[in-house]
Order: structure tokens, then sequence, then C-alpha cells
């Protein structure tokens, strides 16, 4: 058997079970019944579940009309008086005017809304990842199944006029409604595979071959329209995760770190967790990168599949790591930027024991230029001023010893400079 995905545009619809041998009018014409078909259970159902809430609808000649309005011109709703739902009625009135409020007992809006659920998944886009055919019969034993809900609550009927009763009778006027845009008129139905309008009179076989196991996607469209847009090159959940990758390939940094000149830690962050998942294996590597650069004159190592850049000052040593593809580049005005940043907010005494007495700001400066592995900020006067820090006006109560000395040895060299 041919299997043909039926899409509307790019839109999933369901899939249709034919042969190489039918005709391609009979095809075309199944295949709109089906559509079509699908979007009356799916209105019936939106309906269905209005008359759950509120009861049939307002004759014509009130619908539309305020209270007053209905009382002034003595209008009265026989039809809403004859067709009332099986075991009762509590009032529940519609805001939009449309119902009556006459809401069936919990019972009955059960038996509607079980309905409701049974209808949509039986032509429900899901199954298409199910390989689920749907067929012109599948289509009118929903409808039967529908109509006999609405006779179980309402054995009086529905009112002539109520939308539900219209469809199931194929009386519905969609005249200057959206759903009138939805709807392919059978006579001007056109069927596309692969760029091509499959023409009617002729064998689905002339167009899809002598494979009956085959599975093709065809566009519905209508004459006049032109052909439907190709297929994209990927589906939208292939170009999400194209997005993901790339989002994570942003990620320039795995970890920034300042060791003191014993190795050990004064304050480190890791942004991939696959890469040192536990602390333990964090310090590990540390110290691995302690050993390997502490005596070393280059700025640059590749470890552990890593490229690290450092610089070393007085008592701390500062590292920034990447991916083995990262631009070294990026990586080194990174670390500029840290130690720039450090050195700005520690008034130039950049070493273990200033570091520890600013520690929250040093880590909030770190926040600024990194979050969660993606580069932020690279300019060092931005990093301070966003971390709130003037290095110029302190409050002397909030300054530490460090920082008082060196303003005094500032002022000192400046009074005897001038």
């Amino acid at each position: 058997m041919v299997i043909l995905h039926v899409k509307c545009r790019d839109e999933s619809q369901f899939l249709f079970e034919t042969t190489v041998d039918s005709s391609t009018t009979e095809v075309i014409a199944d295949v709109t019944a089906v559509y079509n078909g699908r979007l009356k259970v799916s209105r019936i159902c939106y309906e269905m579940e209005e008359l759950a809430k509120h009861g049939t609808t307002y004759p014509p000649e009130i619908l539309g009309l305020l209270e007053e309005q209905v009382e002034e011109l003595k209008l009265k709703d026989d039809w809403g008086e004859k067709c009332v739902p099986s075991g009762g009625w509590t009032l529940n009135k519609d805001r939009v005017g449309r119902r009556n409020g006459k809401q069936p007992n919990q019972k009955m809006q059960e038996v509607l809304n079980k309905t409701i659920e049974e209808a949509r998944a039986r032509i429900s886009k899901k199954n298409v990842e199910a390989n689920k055919c749907l067929n012109h019969k599948a289509i009118h034993e929903t409808l039967d199944i529908l109509r006999g809900a609405t006779m179980i609550v309402y054995p009086m009927g529905l009112p002539p006029h109520e939308p539900i009763r219209m469809e199931l009778e194929n009386k519905e006027d969609l005249g200057g409604t959206q759903a009138a845009l939805e709807v392919v008129d059978p006579s001007t139905a056109q069927l596309w595979f692969s760029g091509k309008e499959i023409l009617r009179g002729k064998k689905m076989k002339d167009f899809v071959g002598a494979n009956e196991k085959t599975k093709i996607i065809v566009k519905i469209s209508q004459i006049g329209k032109g052909p439907p847009g190709r297929e994209p090159v990927m589906t939208e959940e292939e170009r999400k995760q194209m997005m993901l990758r790339e989002y994570r390939r942003q990620e320039e940094l795995k970890g920034i770190a300042i060791l003191d000149n014993d190795g050990h830690r004064v304050l480190a962050k890791y942004y991939d967790s696959a890469v040192f998942p536990t602390s333990k294996e964090q310090r590990a590597f540390e110290k691995n990168l302690f050993n390997k650069t502490h005596r070393a004159n280059a700025e640059i190592i590749m470890l552990d599949g890593l490229t690290c850049v450092y610089k070393s000052n007085v008592d701390l040593f500062f590292y920034v790591m990447g991916s083995s593809h990262e631009n070294e580049l990026i990586l080194m005005s990174v670390l500029q930027c840290l130690y720039d940043s450090i050195s700005q907010i520690l008034r130039k005494n950049v070493e273990k024991r200033t570091v520890f007495e600013n520690l929250e700001i040093v880590m909030l400066a770190m926040d600024e230029i990194c979050d969660g592995g993606i580069l932020l900020e690279a300019d060092p006067s931005a990093v301070v001023q966003r971390v709130a820090v003037r290095t110029d006006d302190i409050p002397l109560g909030e300054q530490t010893v460090a920082q008082v000395l060196q303003s005094a040895k500032e002022q000192i060299k400046w009074s005897l400079l001038k």
C-alpha cells in the first residue's frame, strides 16, 4: 500500500492509505473529504465544549442582544425551553451571550467531555507519529460518536439553529468565518508531490512509481493558490537541536581559577559539569595545572584536553580554561580582563590576602565577565562599573587596611612629584 503523509502548508495533518493503481481523481476527492472531515470534527468538538458549559445557542433573533433588549422586544427562546439536558440543568451564563446558560448536570458534562476527548484522539495529528492512517469511514464513525453523545444528553434533540446539529446535518454556514478559509473546495482541490501537481485522470503510479511499499509527503492546496512551498531542509526539531548546539558552542570557557603560590585554591568556577563533575577531580586538575605552570615562562598550555592560559602576580596565579578548539586570543582577553578588573577593585594591590578580604566583590566580577561559560564582558572598566565599585570614592570606613595604606602611598607619591 502507498502511504500519503498529507500536509497543509508545512503542518502535518494525517496519513492516508491508497494503491499505485488508484485513480488520482478518486484519491484527491478522498483526501479532501478526510481533510475537511477533520475540520468538521474539530469544529463540533469546540461547540460541544461550549454546550457542556453553557447549554444550547440562542435563536438568531435573540443572538447578540442584551437581556434588556430581549425583554423590551418581548422575545423568547422557545427552543431553549423544549431542548433541555437530561437530568436537569444549572444556570451558568455565557459571557459572550451566544448560549442560554442552561448547563447540563455533572454526569452529562462528563459524557460530553469524554466523547470530545475520544473524537479528538481519533483525528489527532499525533496519529502520524504512530503510523495510524485515517480514512473517510473513520471520520463518519467519529461523527456518529459525537451525534450519539448529544442524543444522550439532549434526548429531545438540539435546536435547528444549534451549530452542532447543523454540522451533523451538513447544513452549516461558515460564510464570513475563519473556518471557511480552512475548508478546501473538493472541485478545486489539488495535491502536490515533490513540487509537482498530481493531475486528475491518471493513476497514482504515474507519479509515485510502481512500488506499493511507498510513503510520500503530499500537500493539499486549491487551484489559484499556486504550488505550496517546498519542504524545509530540516524539521523544526532539527532546527532547535542545531540552534542548541550553536548556543553551546558559545560556551567559550570551561572554568576560571585563582590559585596561591602553593597551588591551593583561592577561588575557582567551572562551567561544564561534564569536564570535572566532582570537586575532587577539579582539585586534582588544579594541582596538576599548578605543577605544570608555576615555573614555566609561557602563557598557554594544553592540559587534559583543555586550552589553559595563565598569568601570575606576587603570590597568585590566574587561570582561564577553554576547550581545545577555542580561540586562544579570546581566552587571553578574558584572562586580562579578569586580572585588570581585580587590580582596579583592589587598588592594584593584587595579592592573596586582599583577594580574600574582598572575595565577595571578586566573585561578583567573575560573574560579570562570564556567566555559565558564556563570555559577557571583556572590558575591565565596564566590569568594575557593574559591580558598583568606584576605585576613587570608597568610603574610608569601608576600606581595608591595605587599601588605606595604598591610598596613602599614592597621595605621598603625587605630593612629592608636584
